[in-house]
């Protein structure tokens, strides 16, 4: 069995707006149904657990109305971090989950054929995310701005989600580090700070996190293609 948990209880403040970046609309639906109909289509996946904010419940259960729900649709809500935001949305997980996805909700353009390589990727090695190798230089600086040192490119990867994982490890993972109050910026890392090695899975550049207007002009065009 497998699950995605999707999560959408951030603000997005970068996006300049009143609501939740995710409830914007490109191409005529919302960011977030988008999403959510893209893994509802999937026969690979057979539950989807989305983590709301409180705040967002009436906006959510108008939109939800528009979506064909062909498997079980469970409601998370999210928490003062990210961290507990997806720790809550996993433990609504059906306990016989095998591989579990976490995805942002602010990225409706990920291909099918990817998330089905990080499925797949994760079942034979525990955990992994789909990432694209970087293209530019990437340099590291000092508080000041200075330059400190410039690491190999074709050593650097800039993730995205879903990130994938065999369901009790992630599950290990997350209250272990919850145990031990670690921060950390995505489910990697968290596996990570448990021990477990994560495997990249080449994905796409065109899976962008919609995270500022520039972003739904783009998100607009590739929807145009697809």
């Amino acid at each position: 069995m497998n699950s995605v948990v999707i999560v959408g209880a951030g603000k997005g403040k970068r996006m300049k707006s009143d609501i939740n970046k995710v409830y914007l609309r490109v191409a005529g639906k919302p960011v977030l149904q988008l999403t959510i109909e893209k893994f509802m289509s999937m026969d690979e996946i057979d539950e989807l657990v989305v983590v709301i904010s409180r705040d967002d419940e009436e906006i959510f259960g108008e939109m939800q109305r528009s979506i064909y729900i062909s498997k079980p649709l469970k409601i998370a809500y999210g928490g003062a971090e990210r961290r507990d935001s997806v720790y809550n949305g996993l433990r609504l997980v059906d306990t016989a989950c095998d591989v579990v996805l976490i995805h942002d909700a602010a990225r409706p353009l990920v291909d099918k054929a990817d998330a089905i390589k990080s499925i797949e990727c994760a079942r034979e090695n525990g955990a992994c995310a789909l990432a694209v190798r970087v293209k530019d230089t990437v340099k590291i600086a000092d508080d000041e701005g200075f330059v400190e040192s410039t690491p190999e490119r074709d050593k650097l990867w800039a993730v995205q989600t879903p990130q994938t994982f065999k369901y009790k490890l992630i599950m290990e993972a997350y209250r272990r580090s919850i145990e031990e109050g670690l921060m950390a910026t995505d489910d990697c890392m968290m596996a990570e700070s448990a021990g477990f090695r994560v495997k990249l899975v080449e994905g796409s550049y065109e899976n962008i996190k919609i995270t500022t207007p520039e972003d739904m002009l783009f998100a607009k065009e590739i929807l145009k293609r697809m």
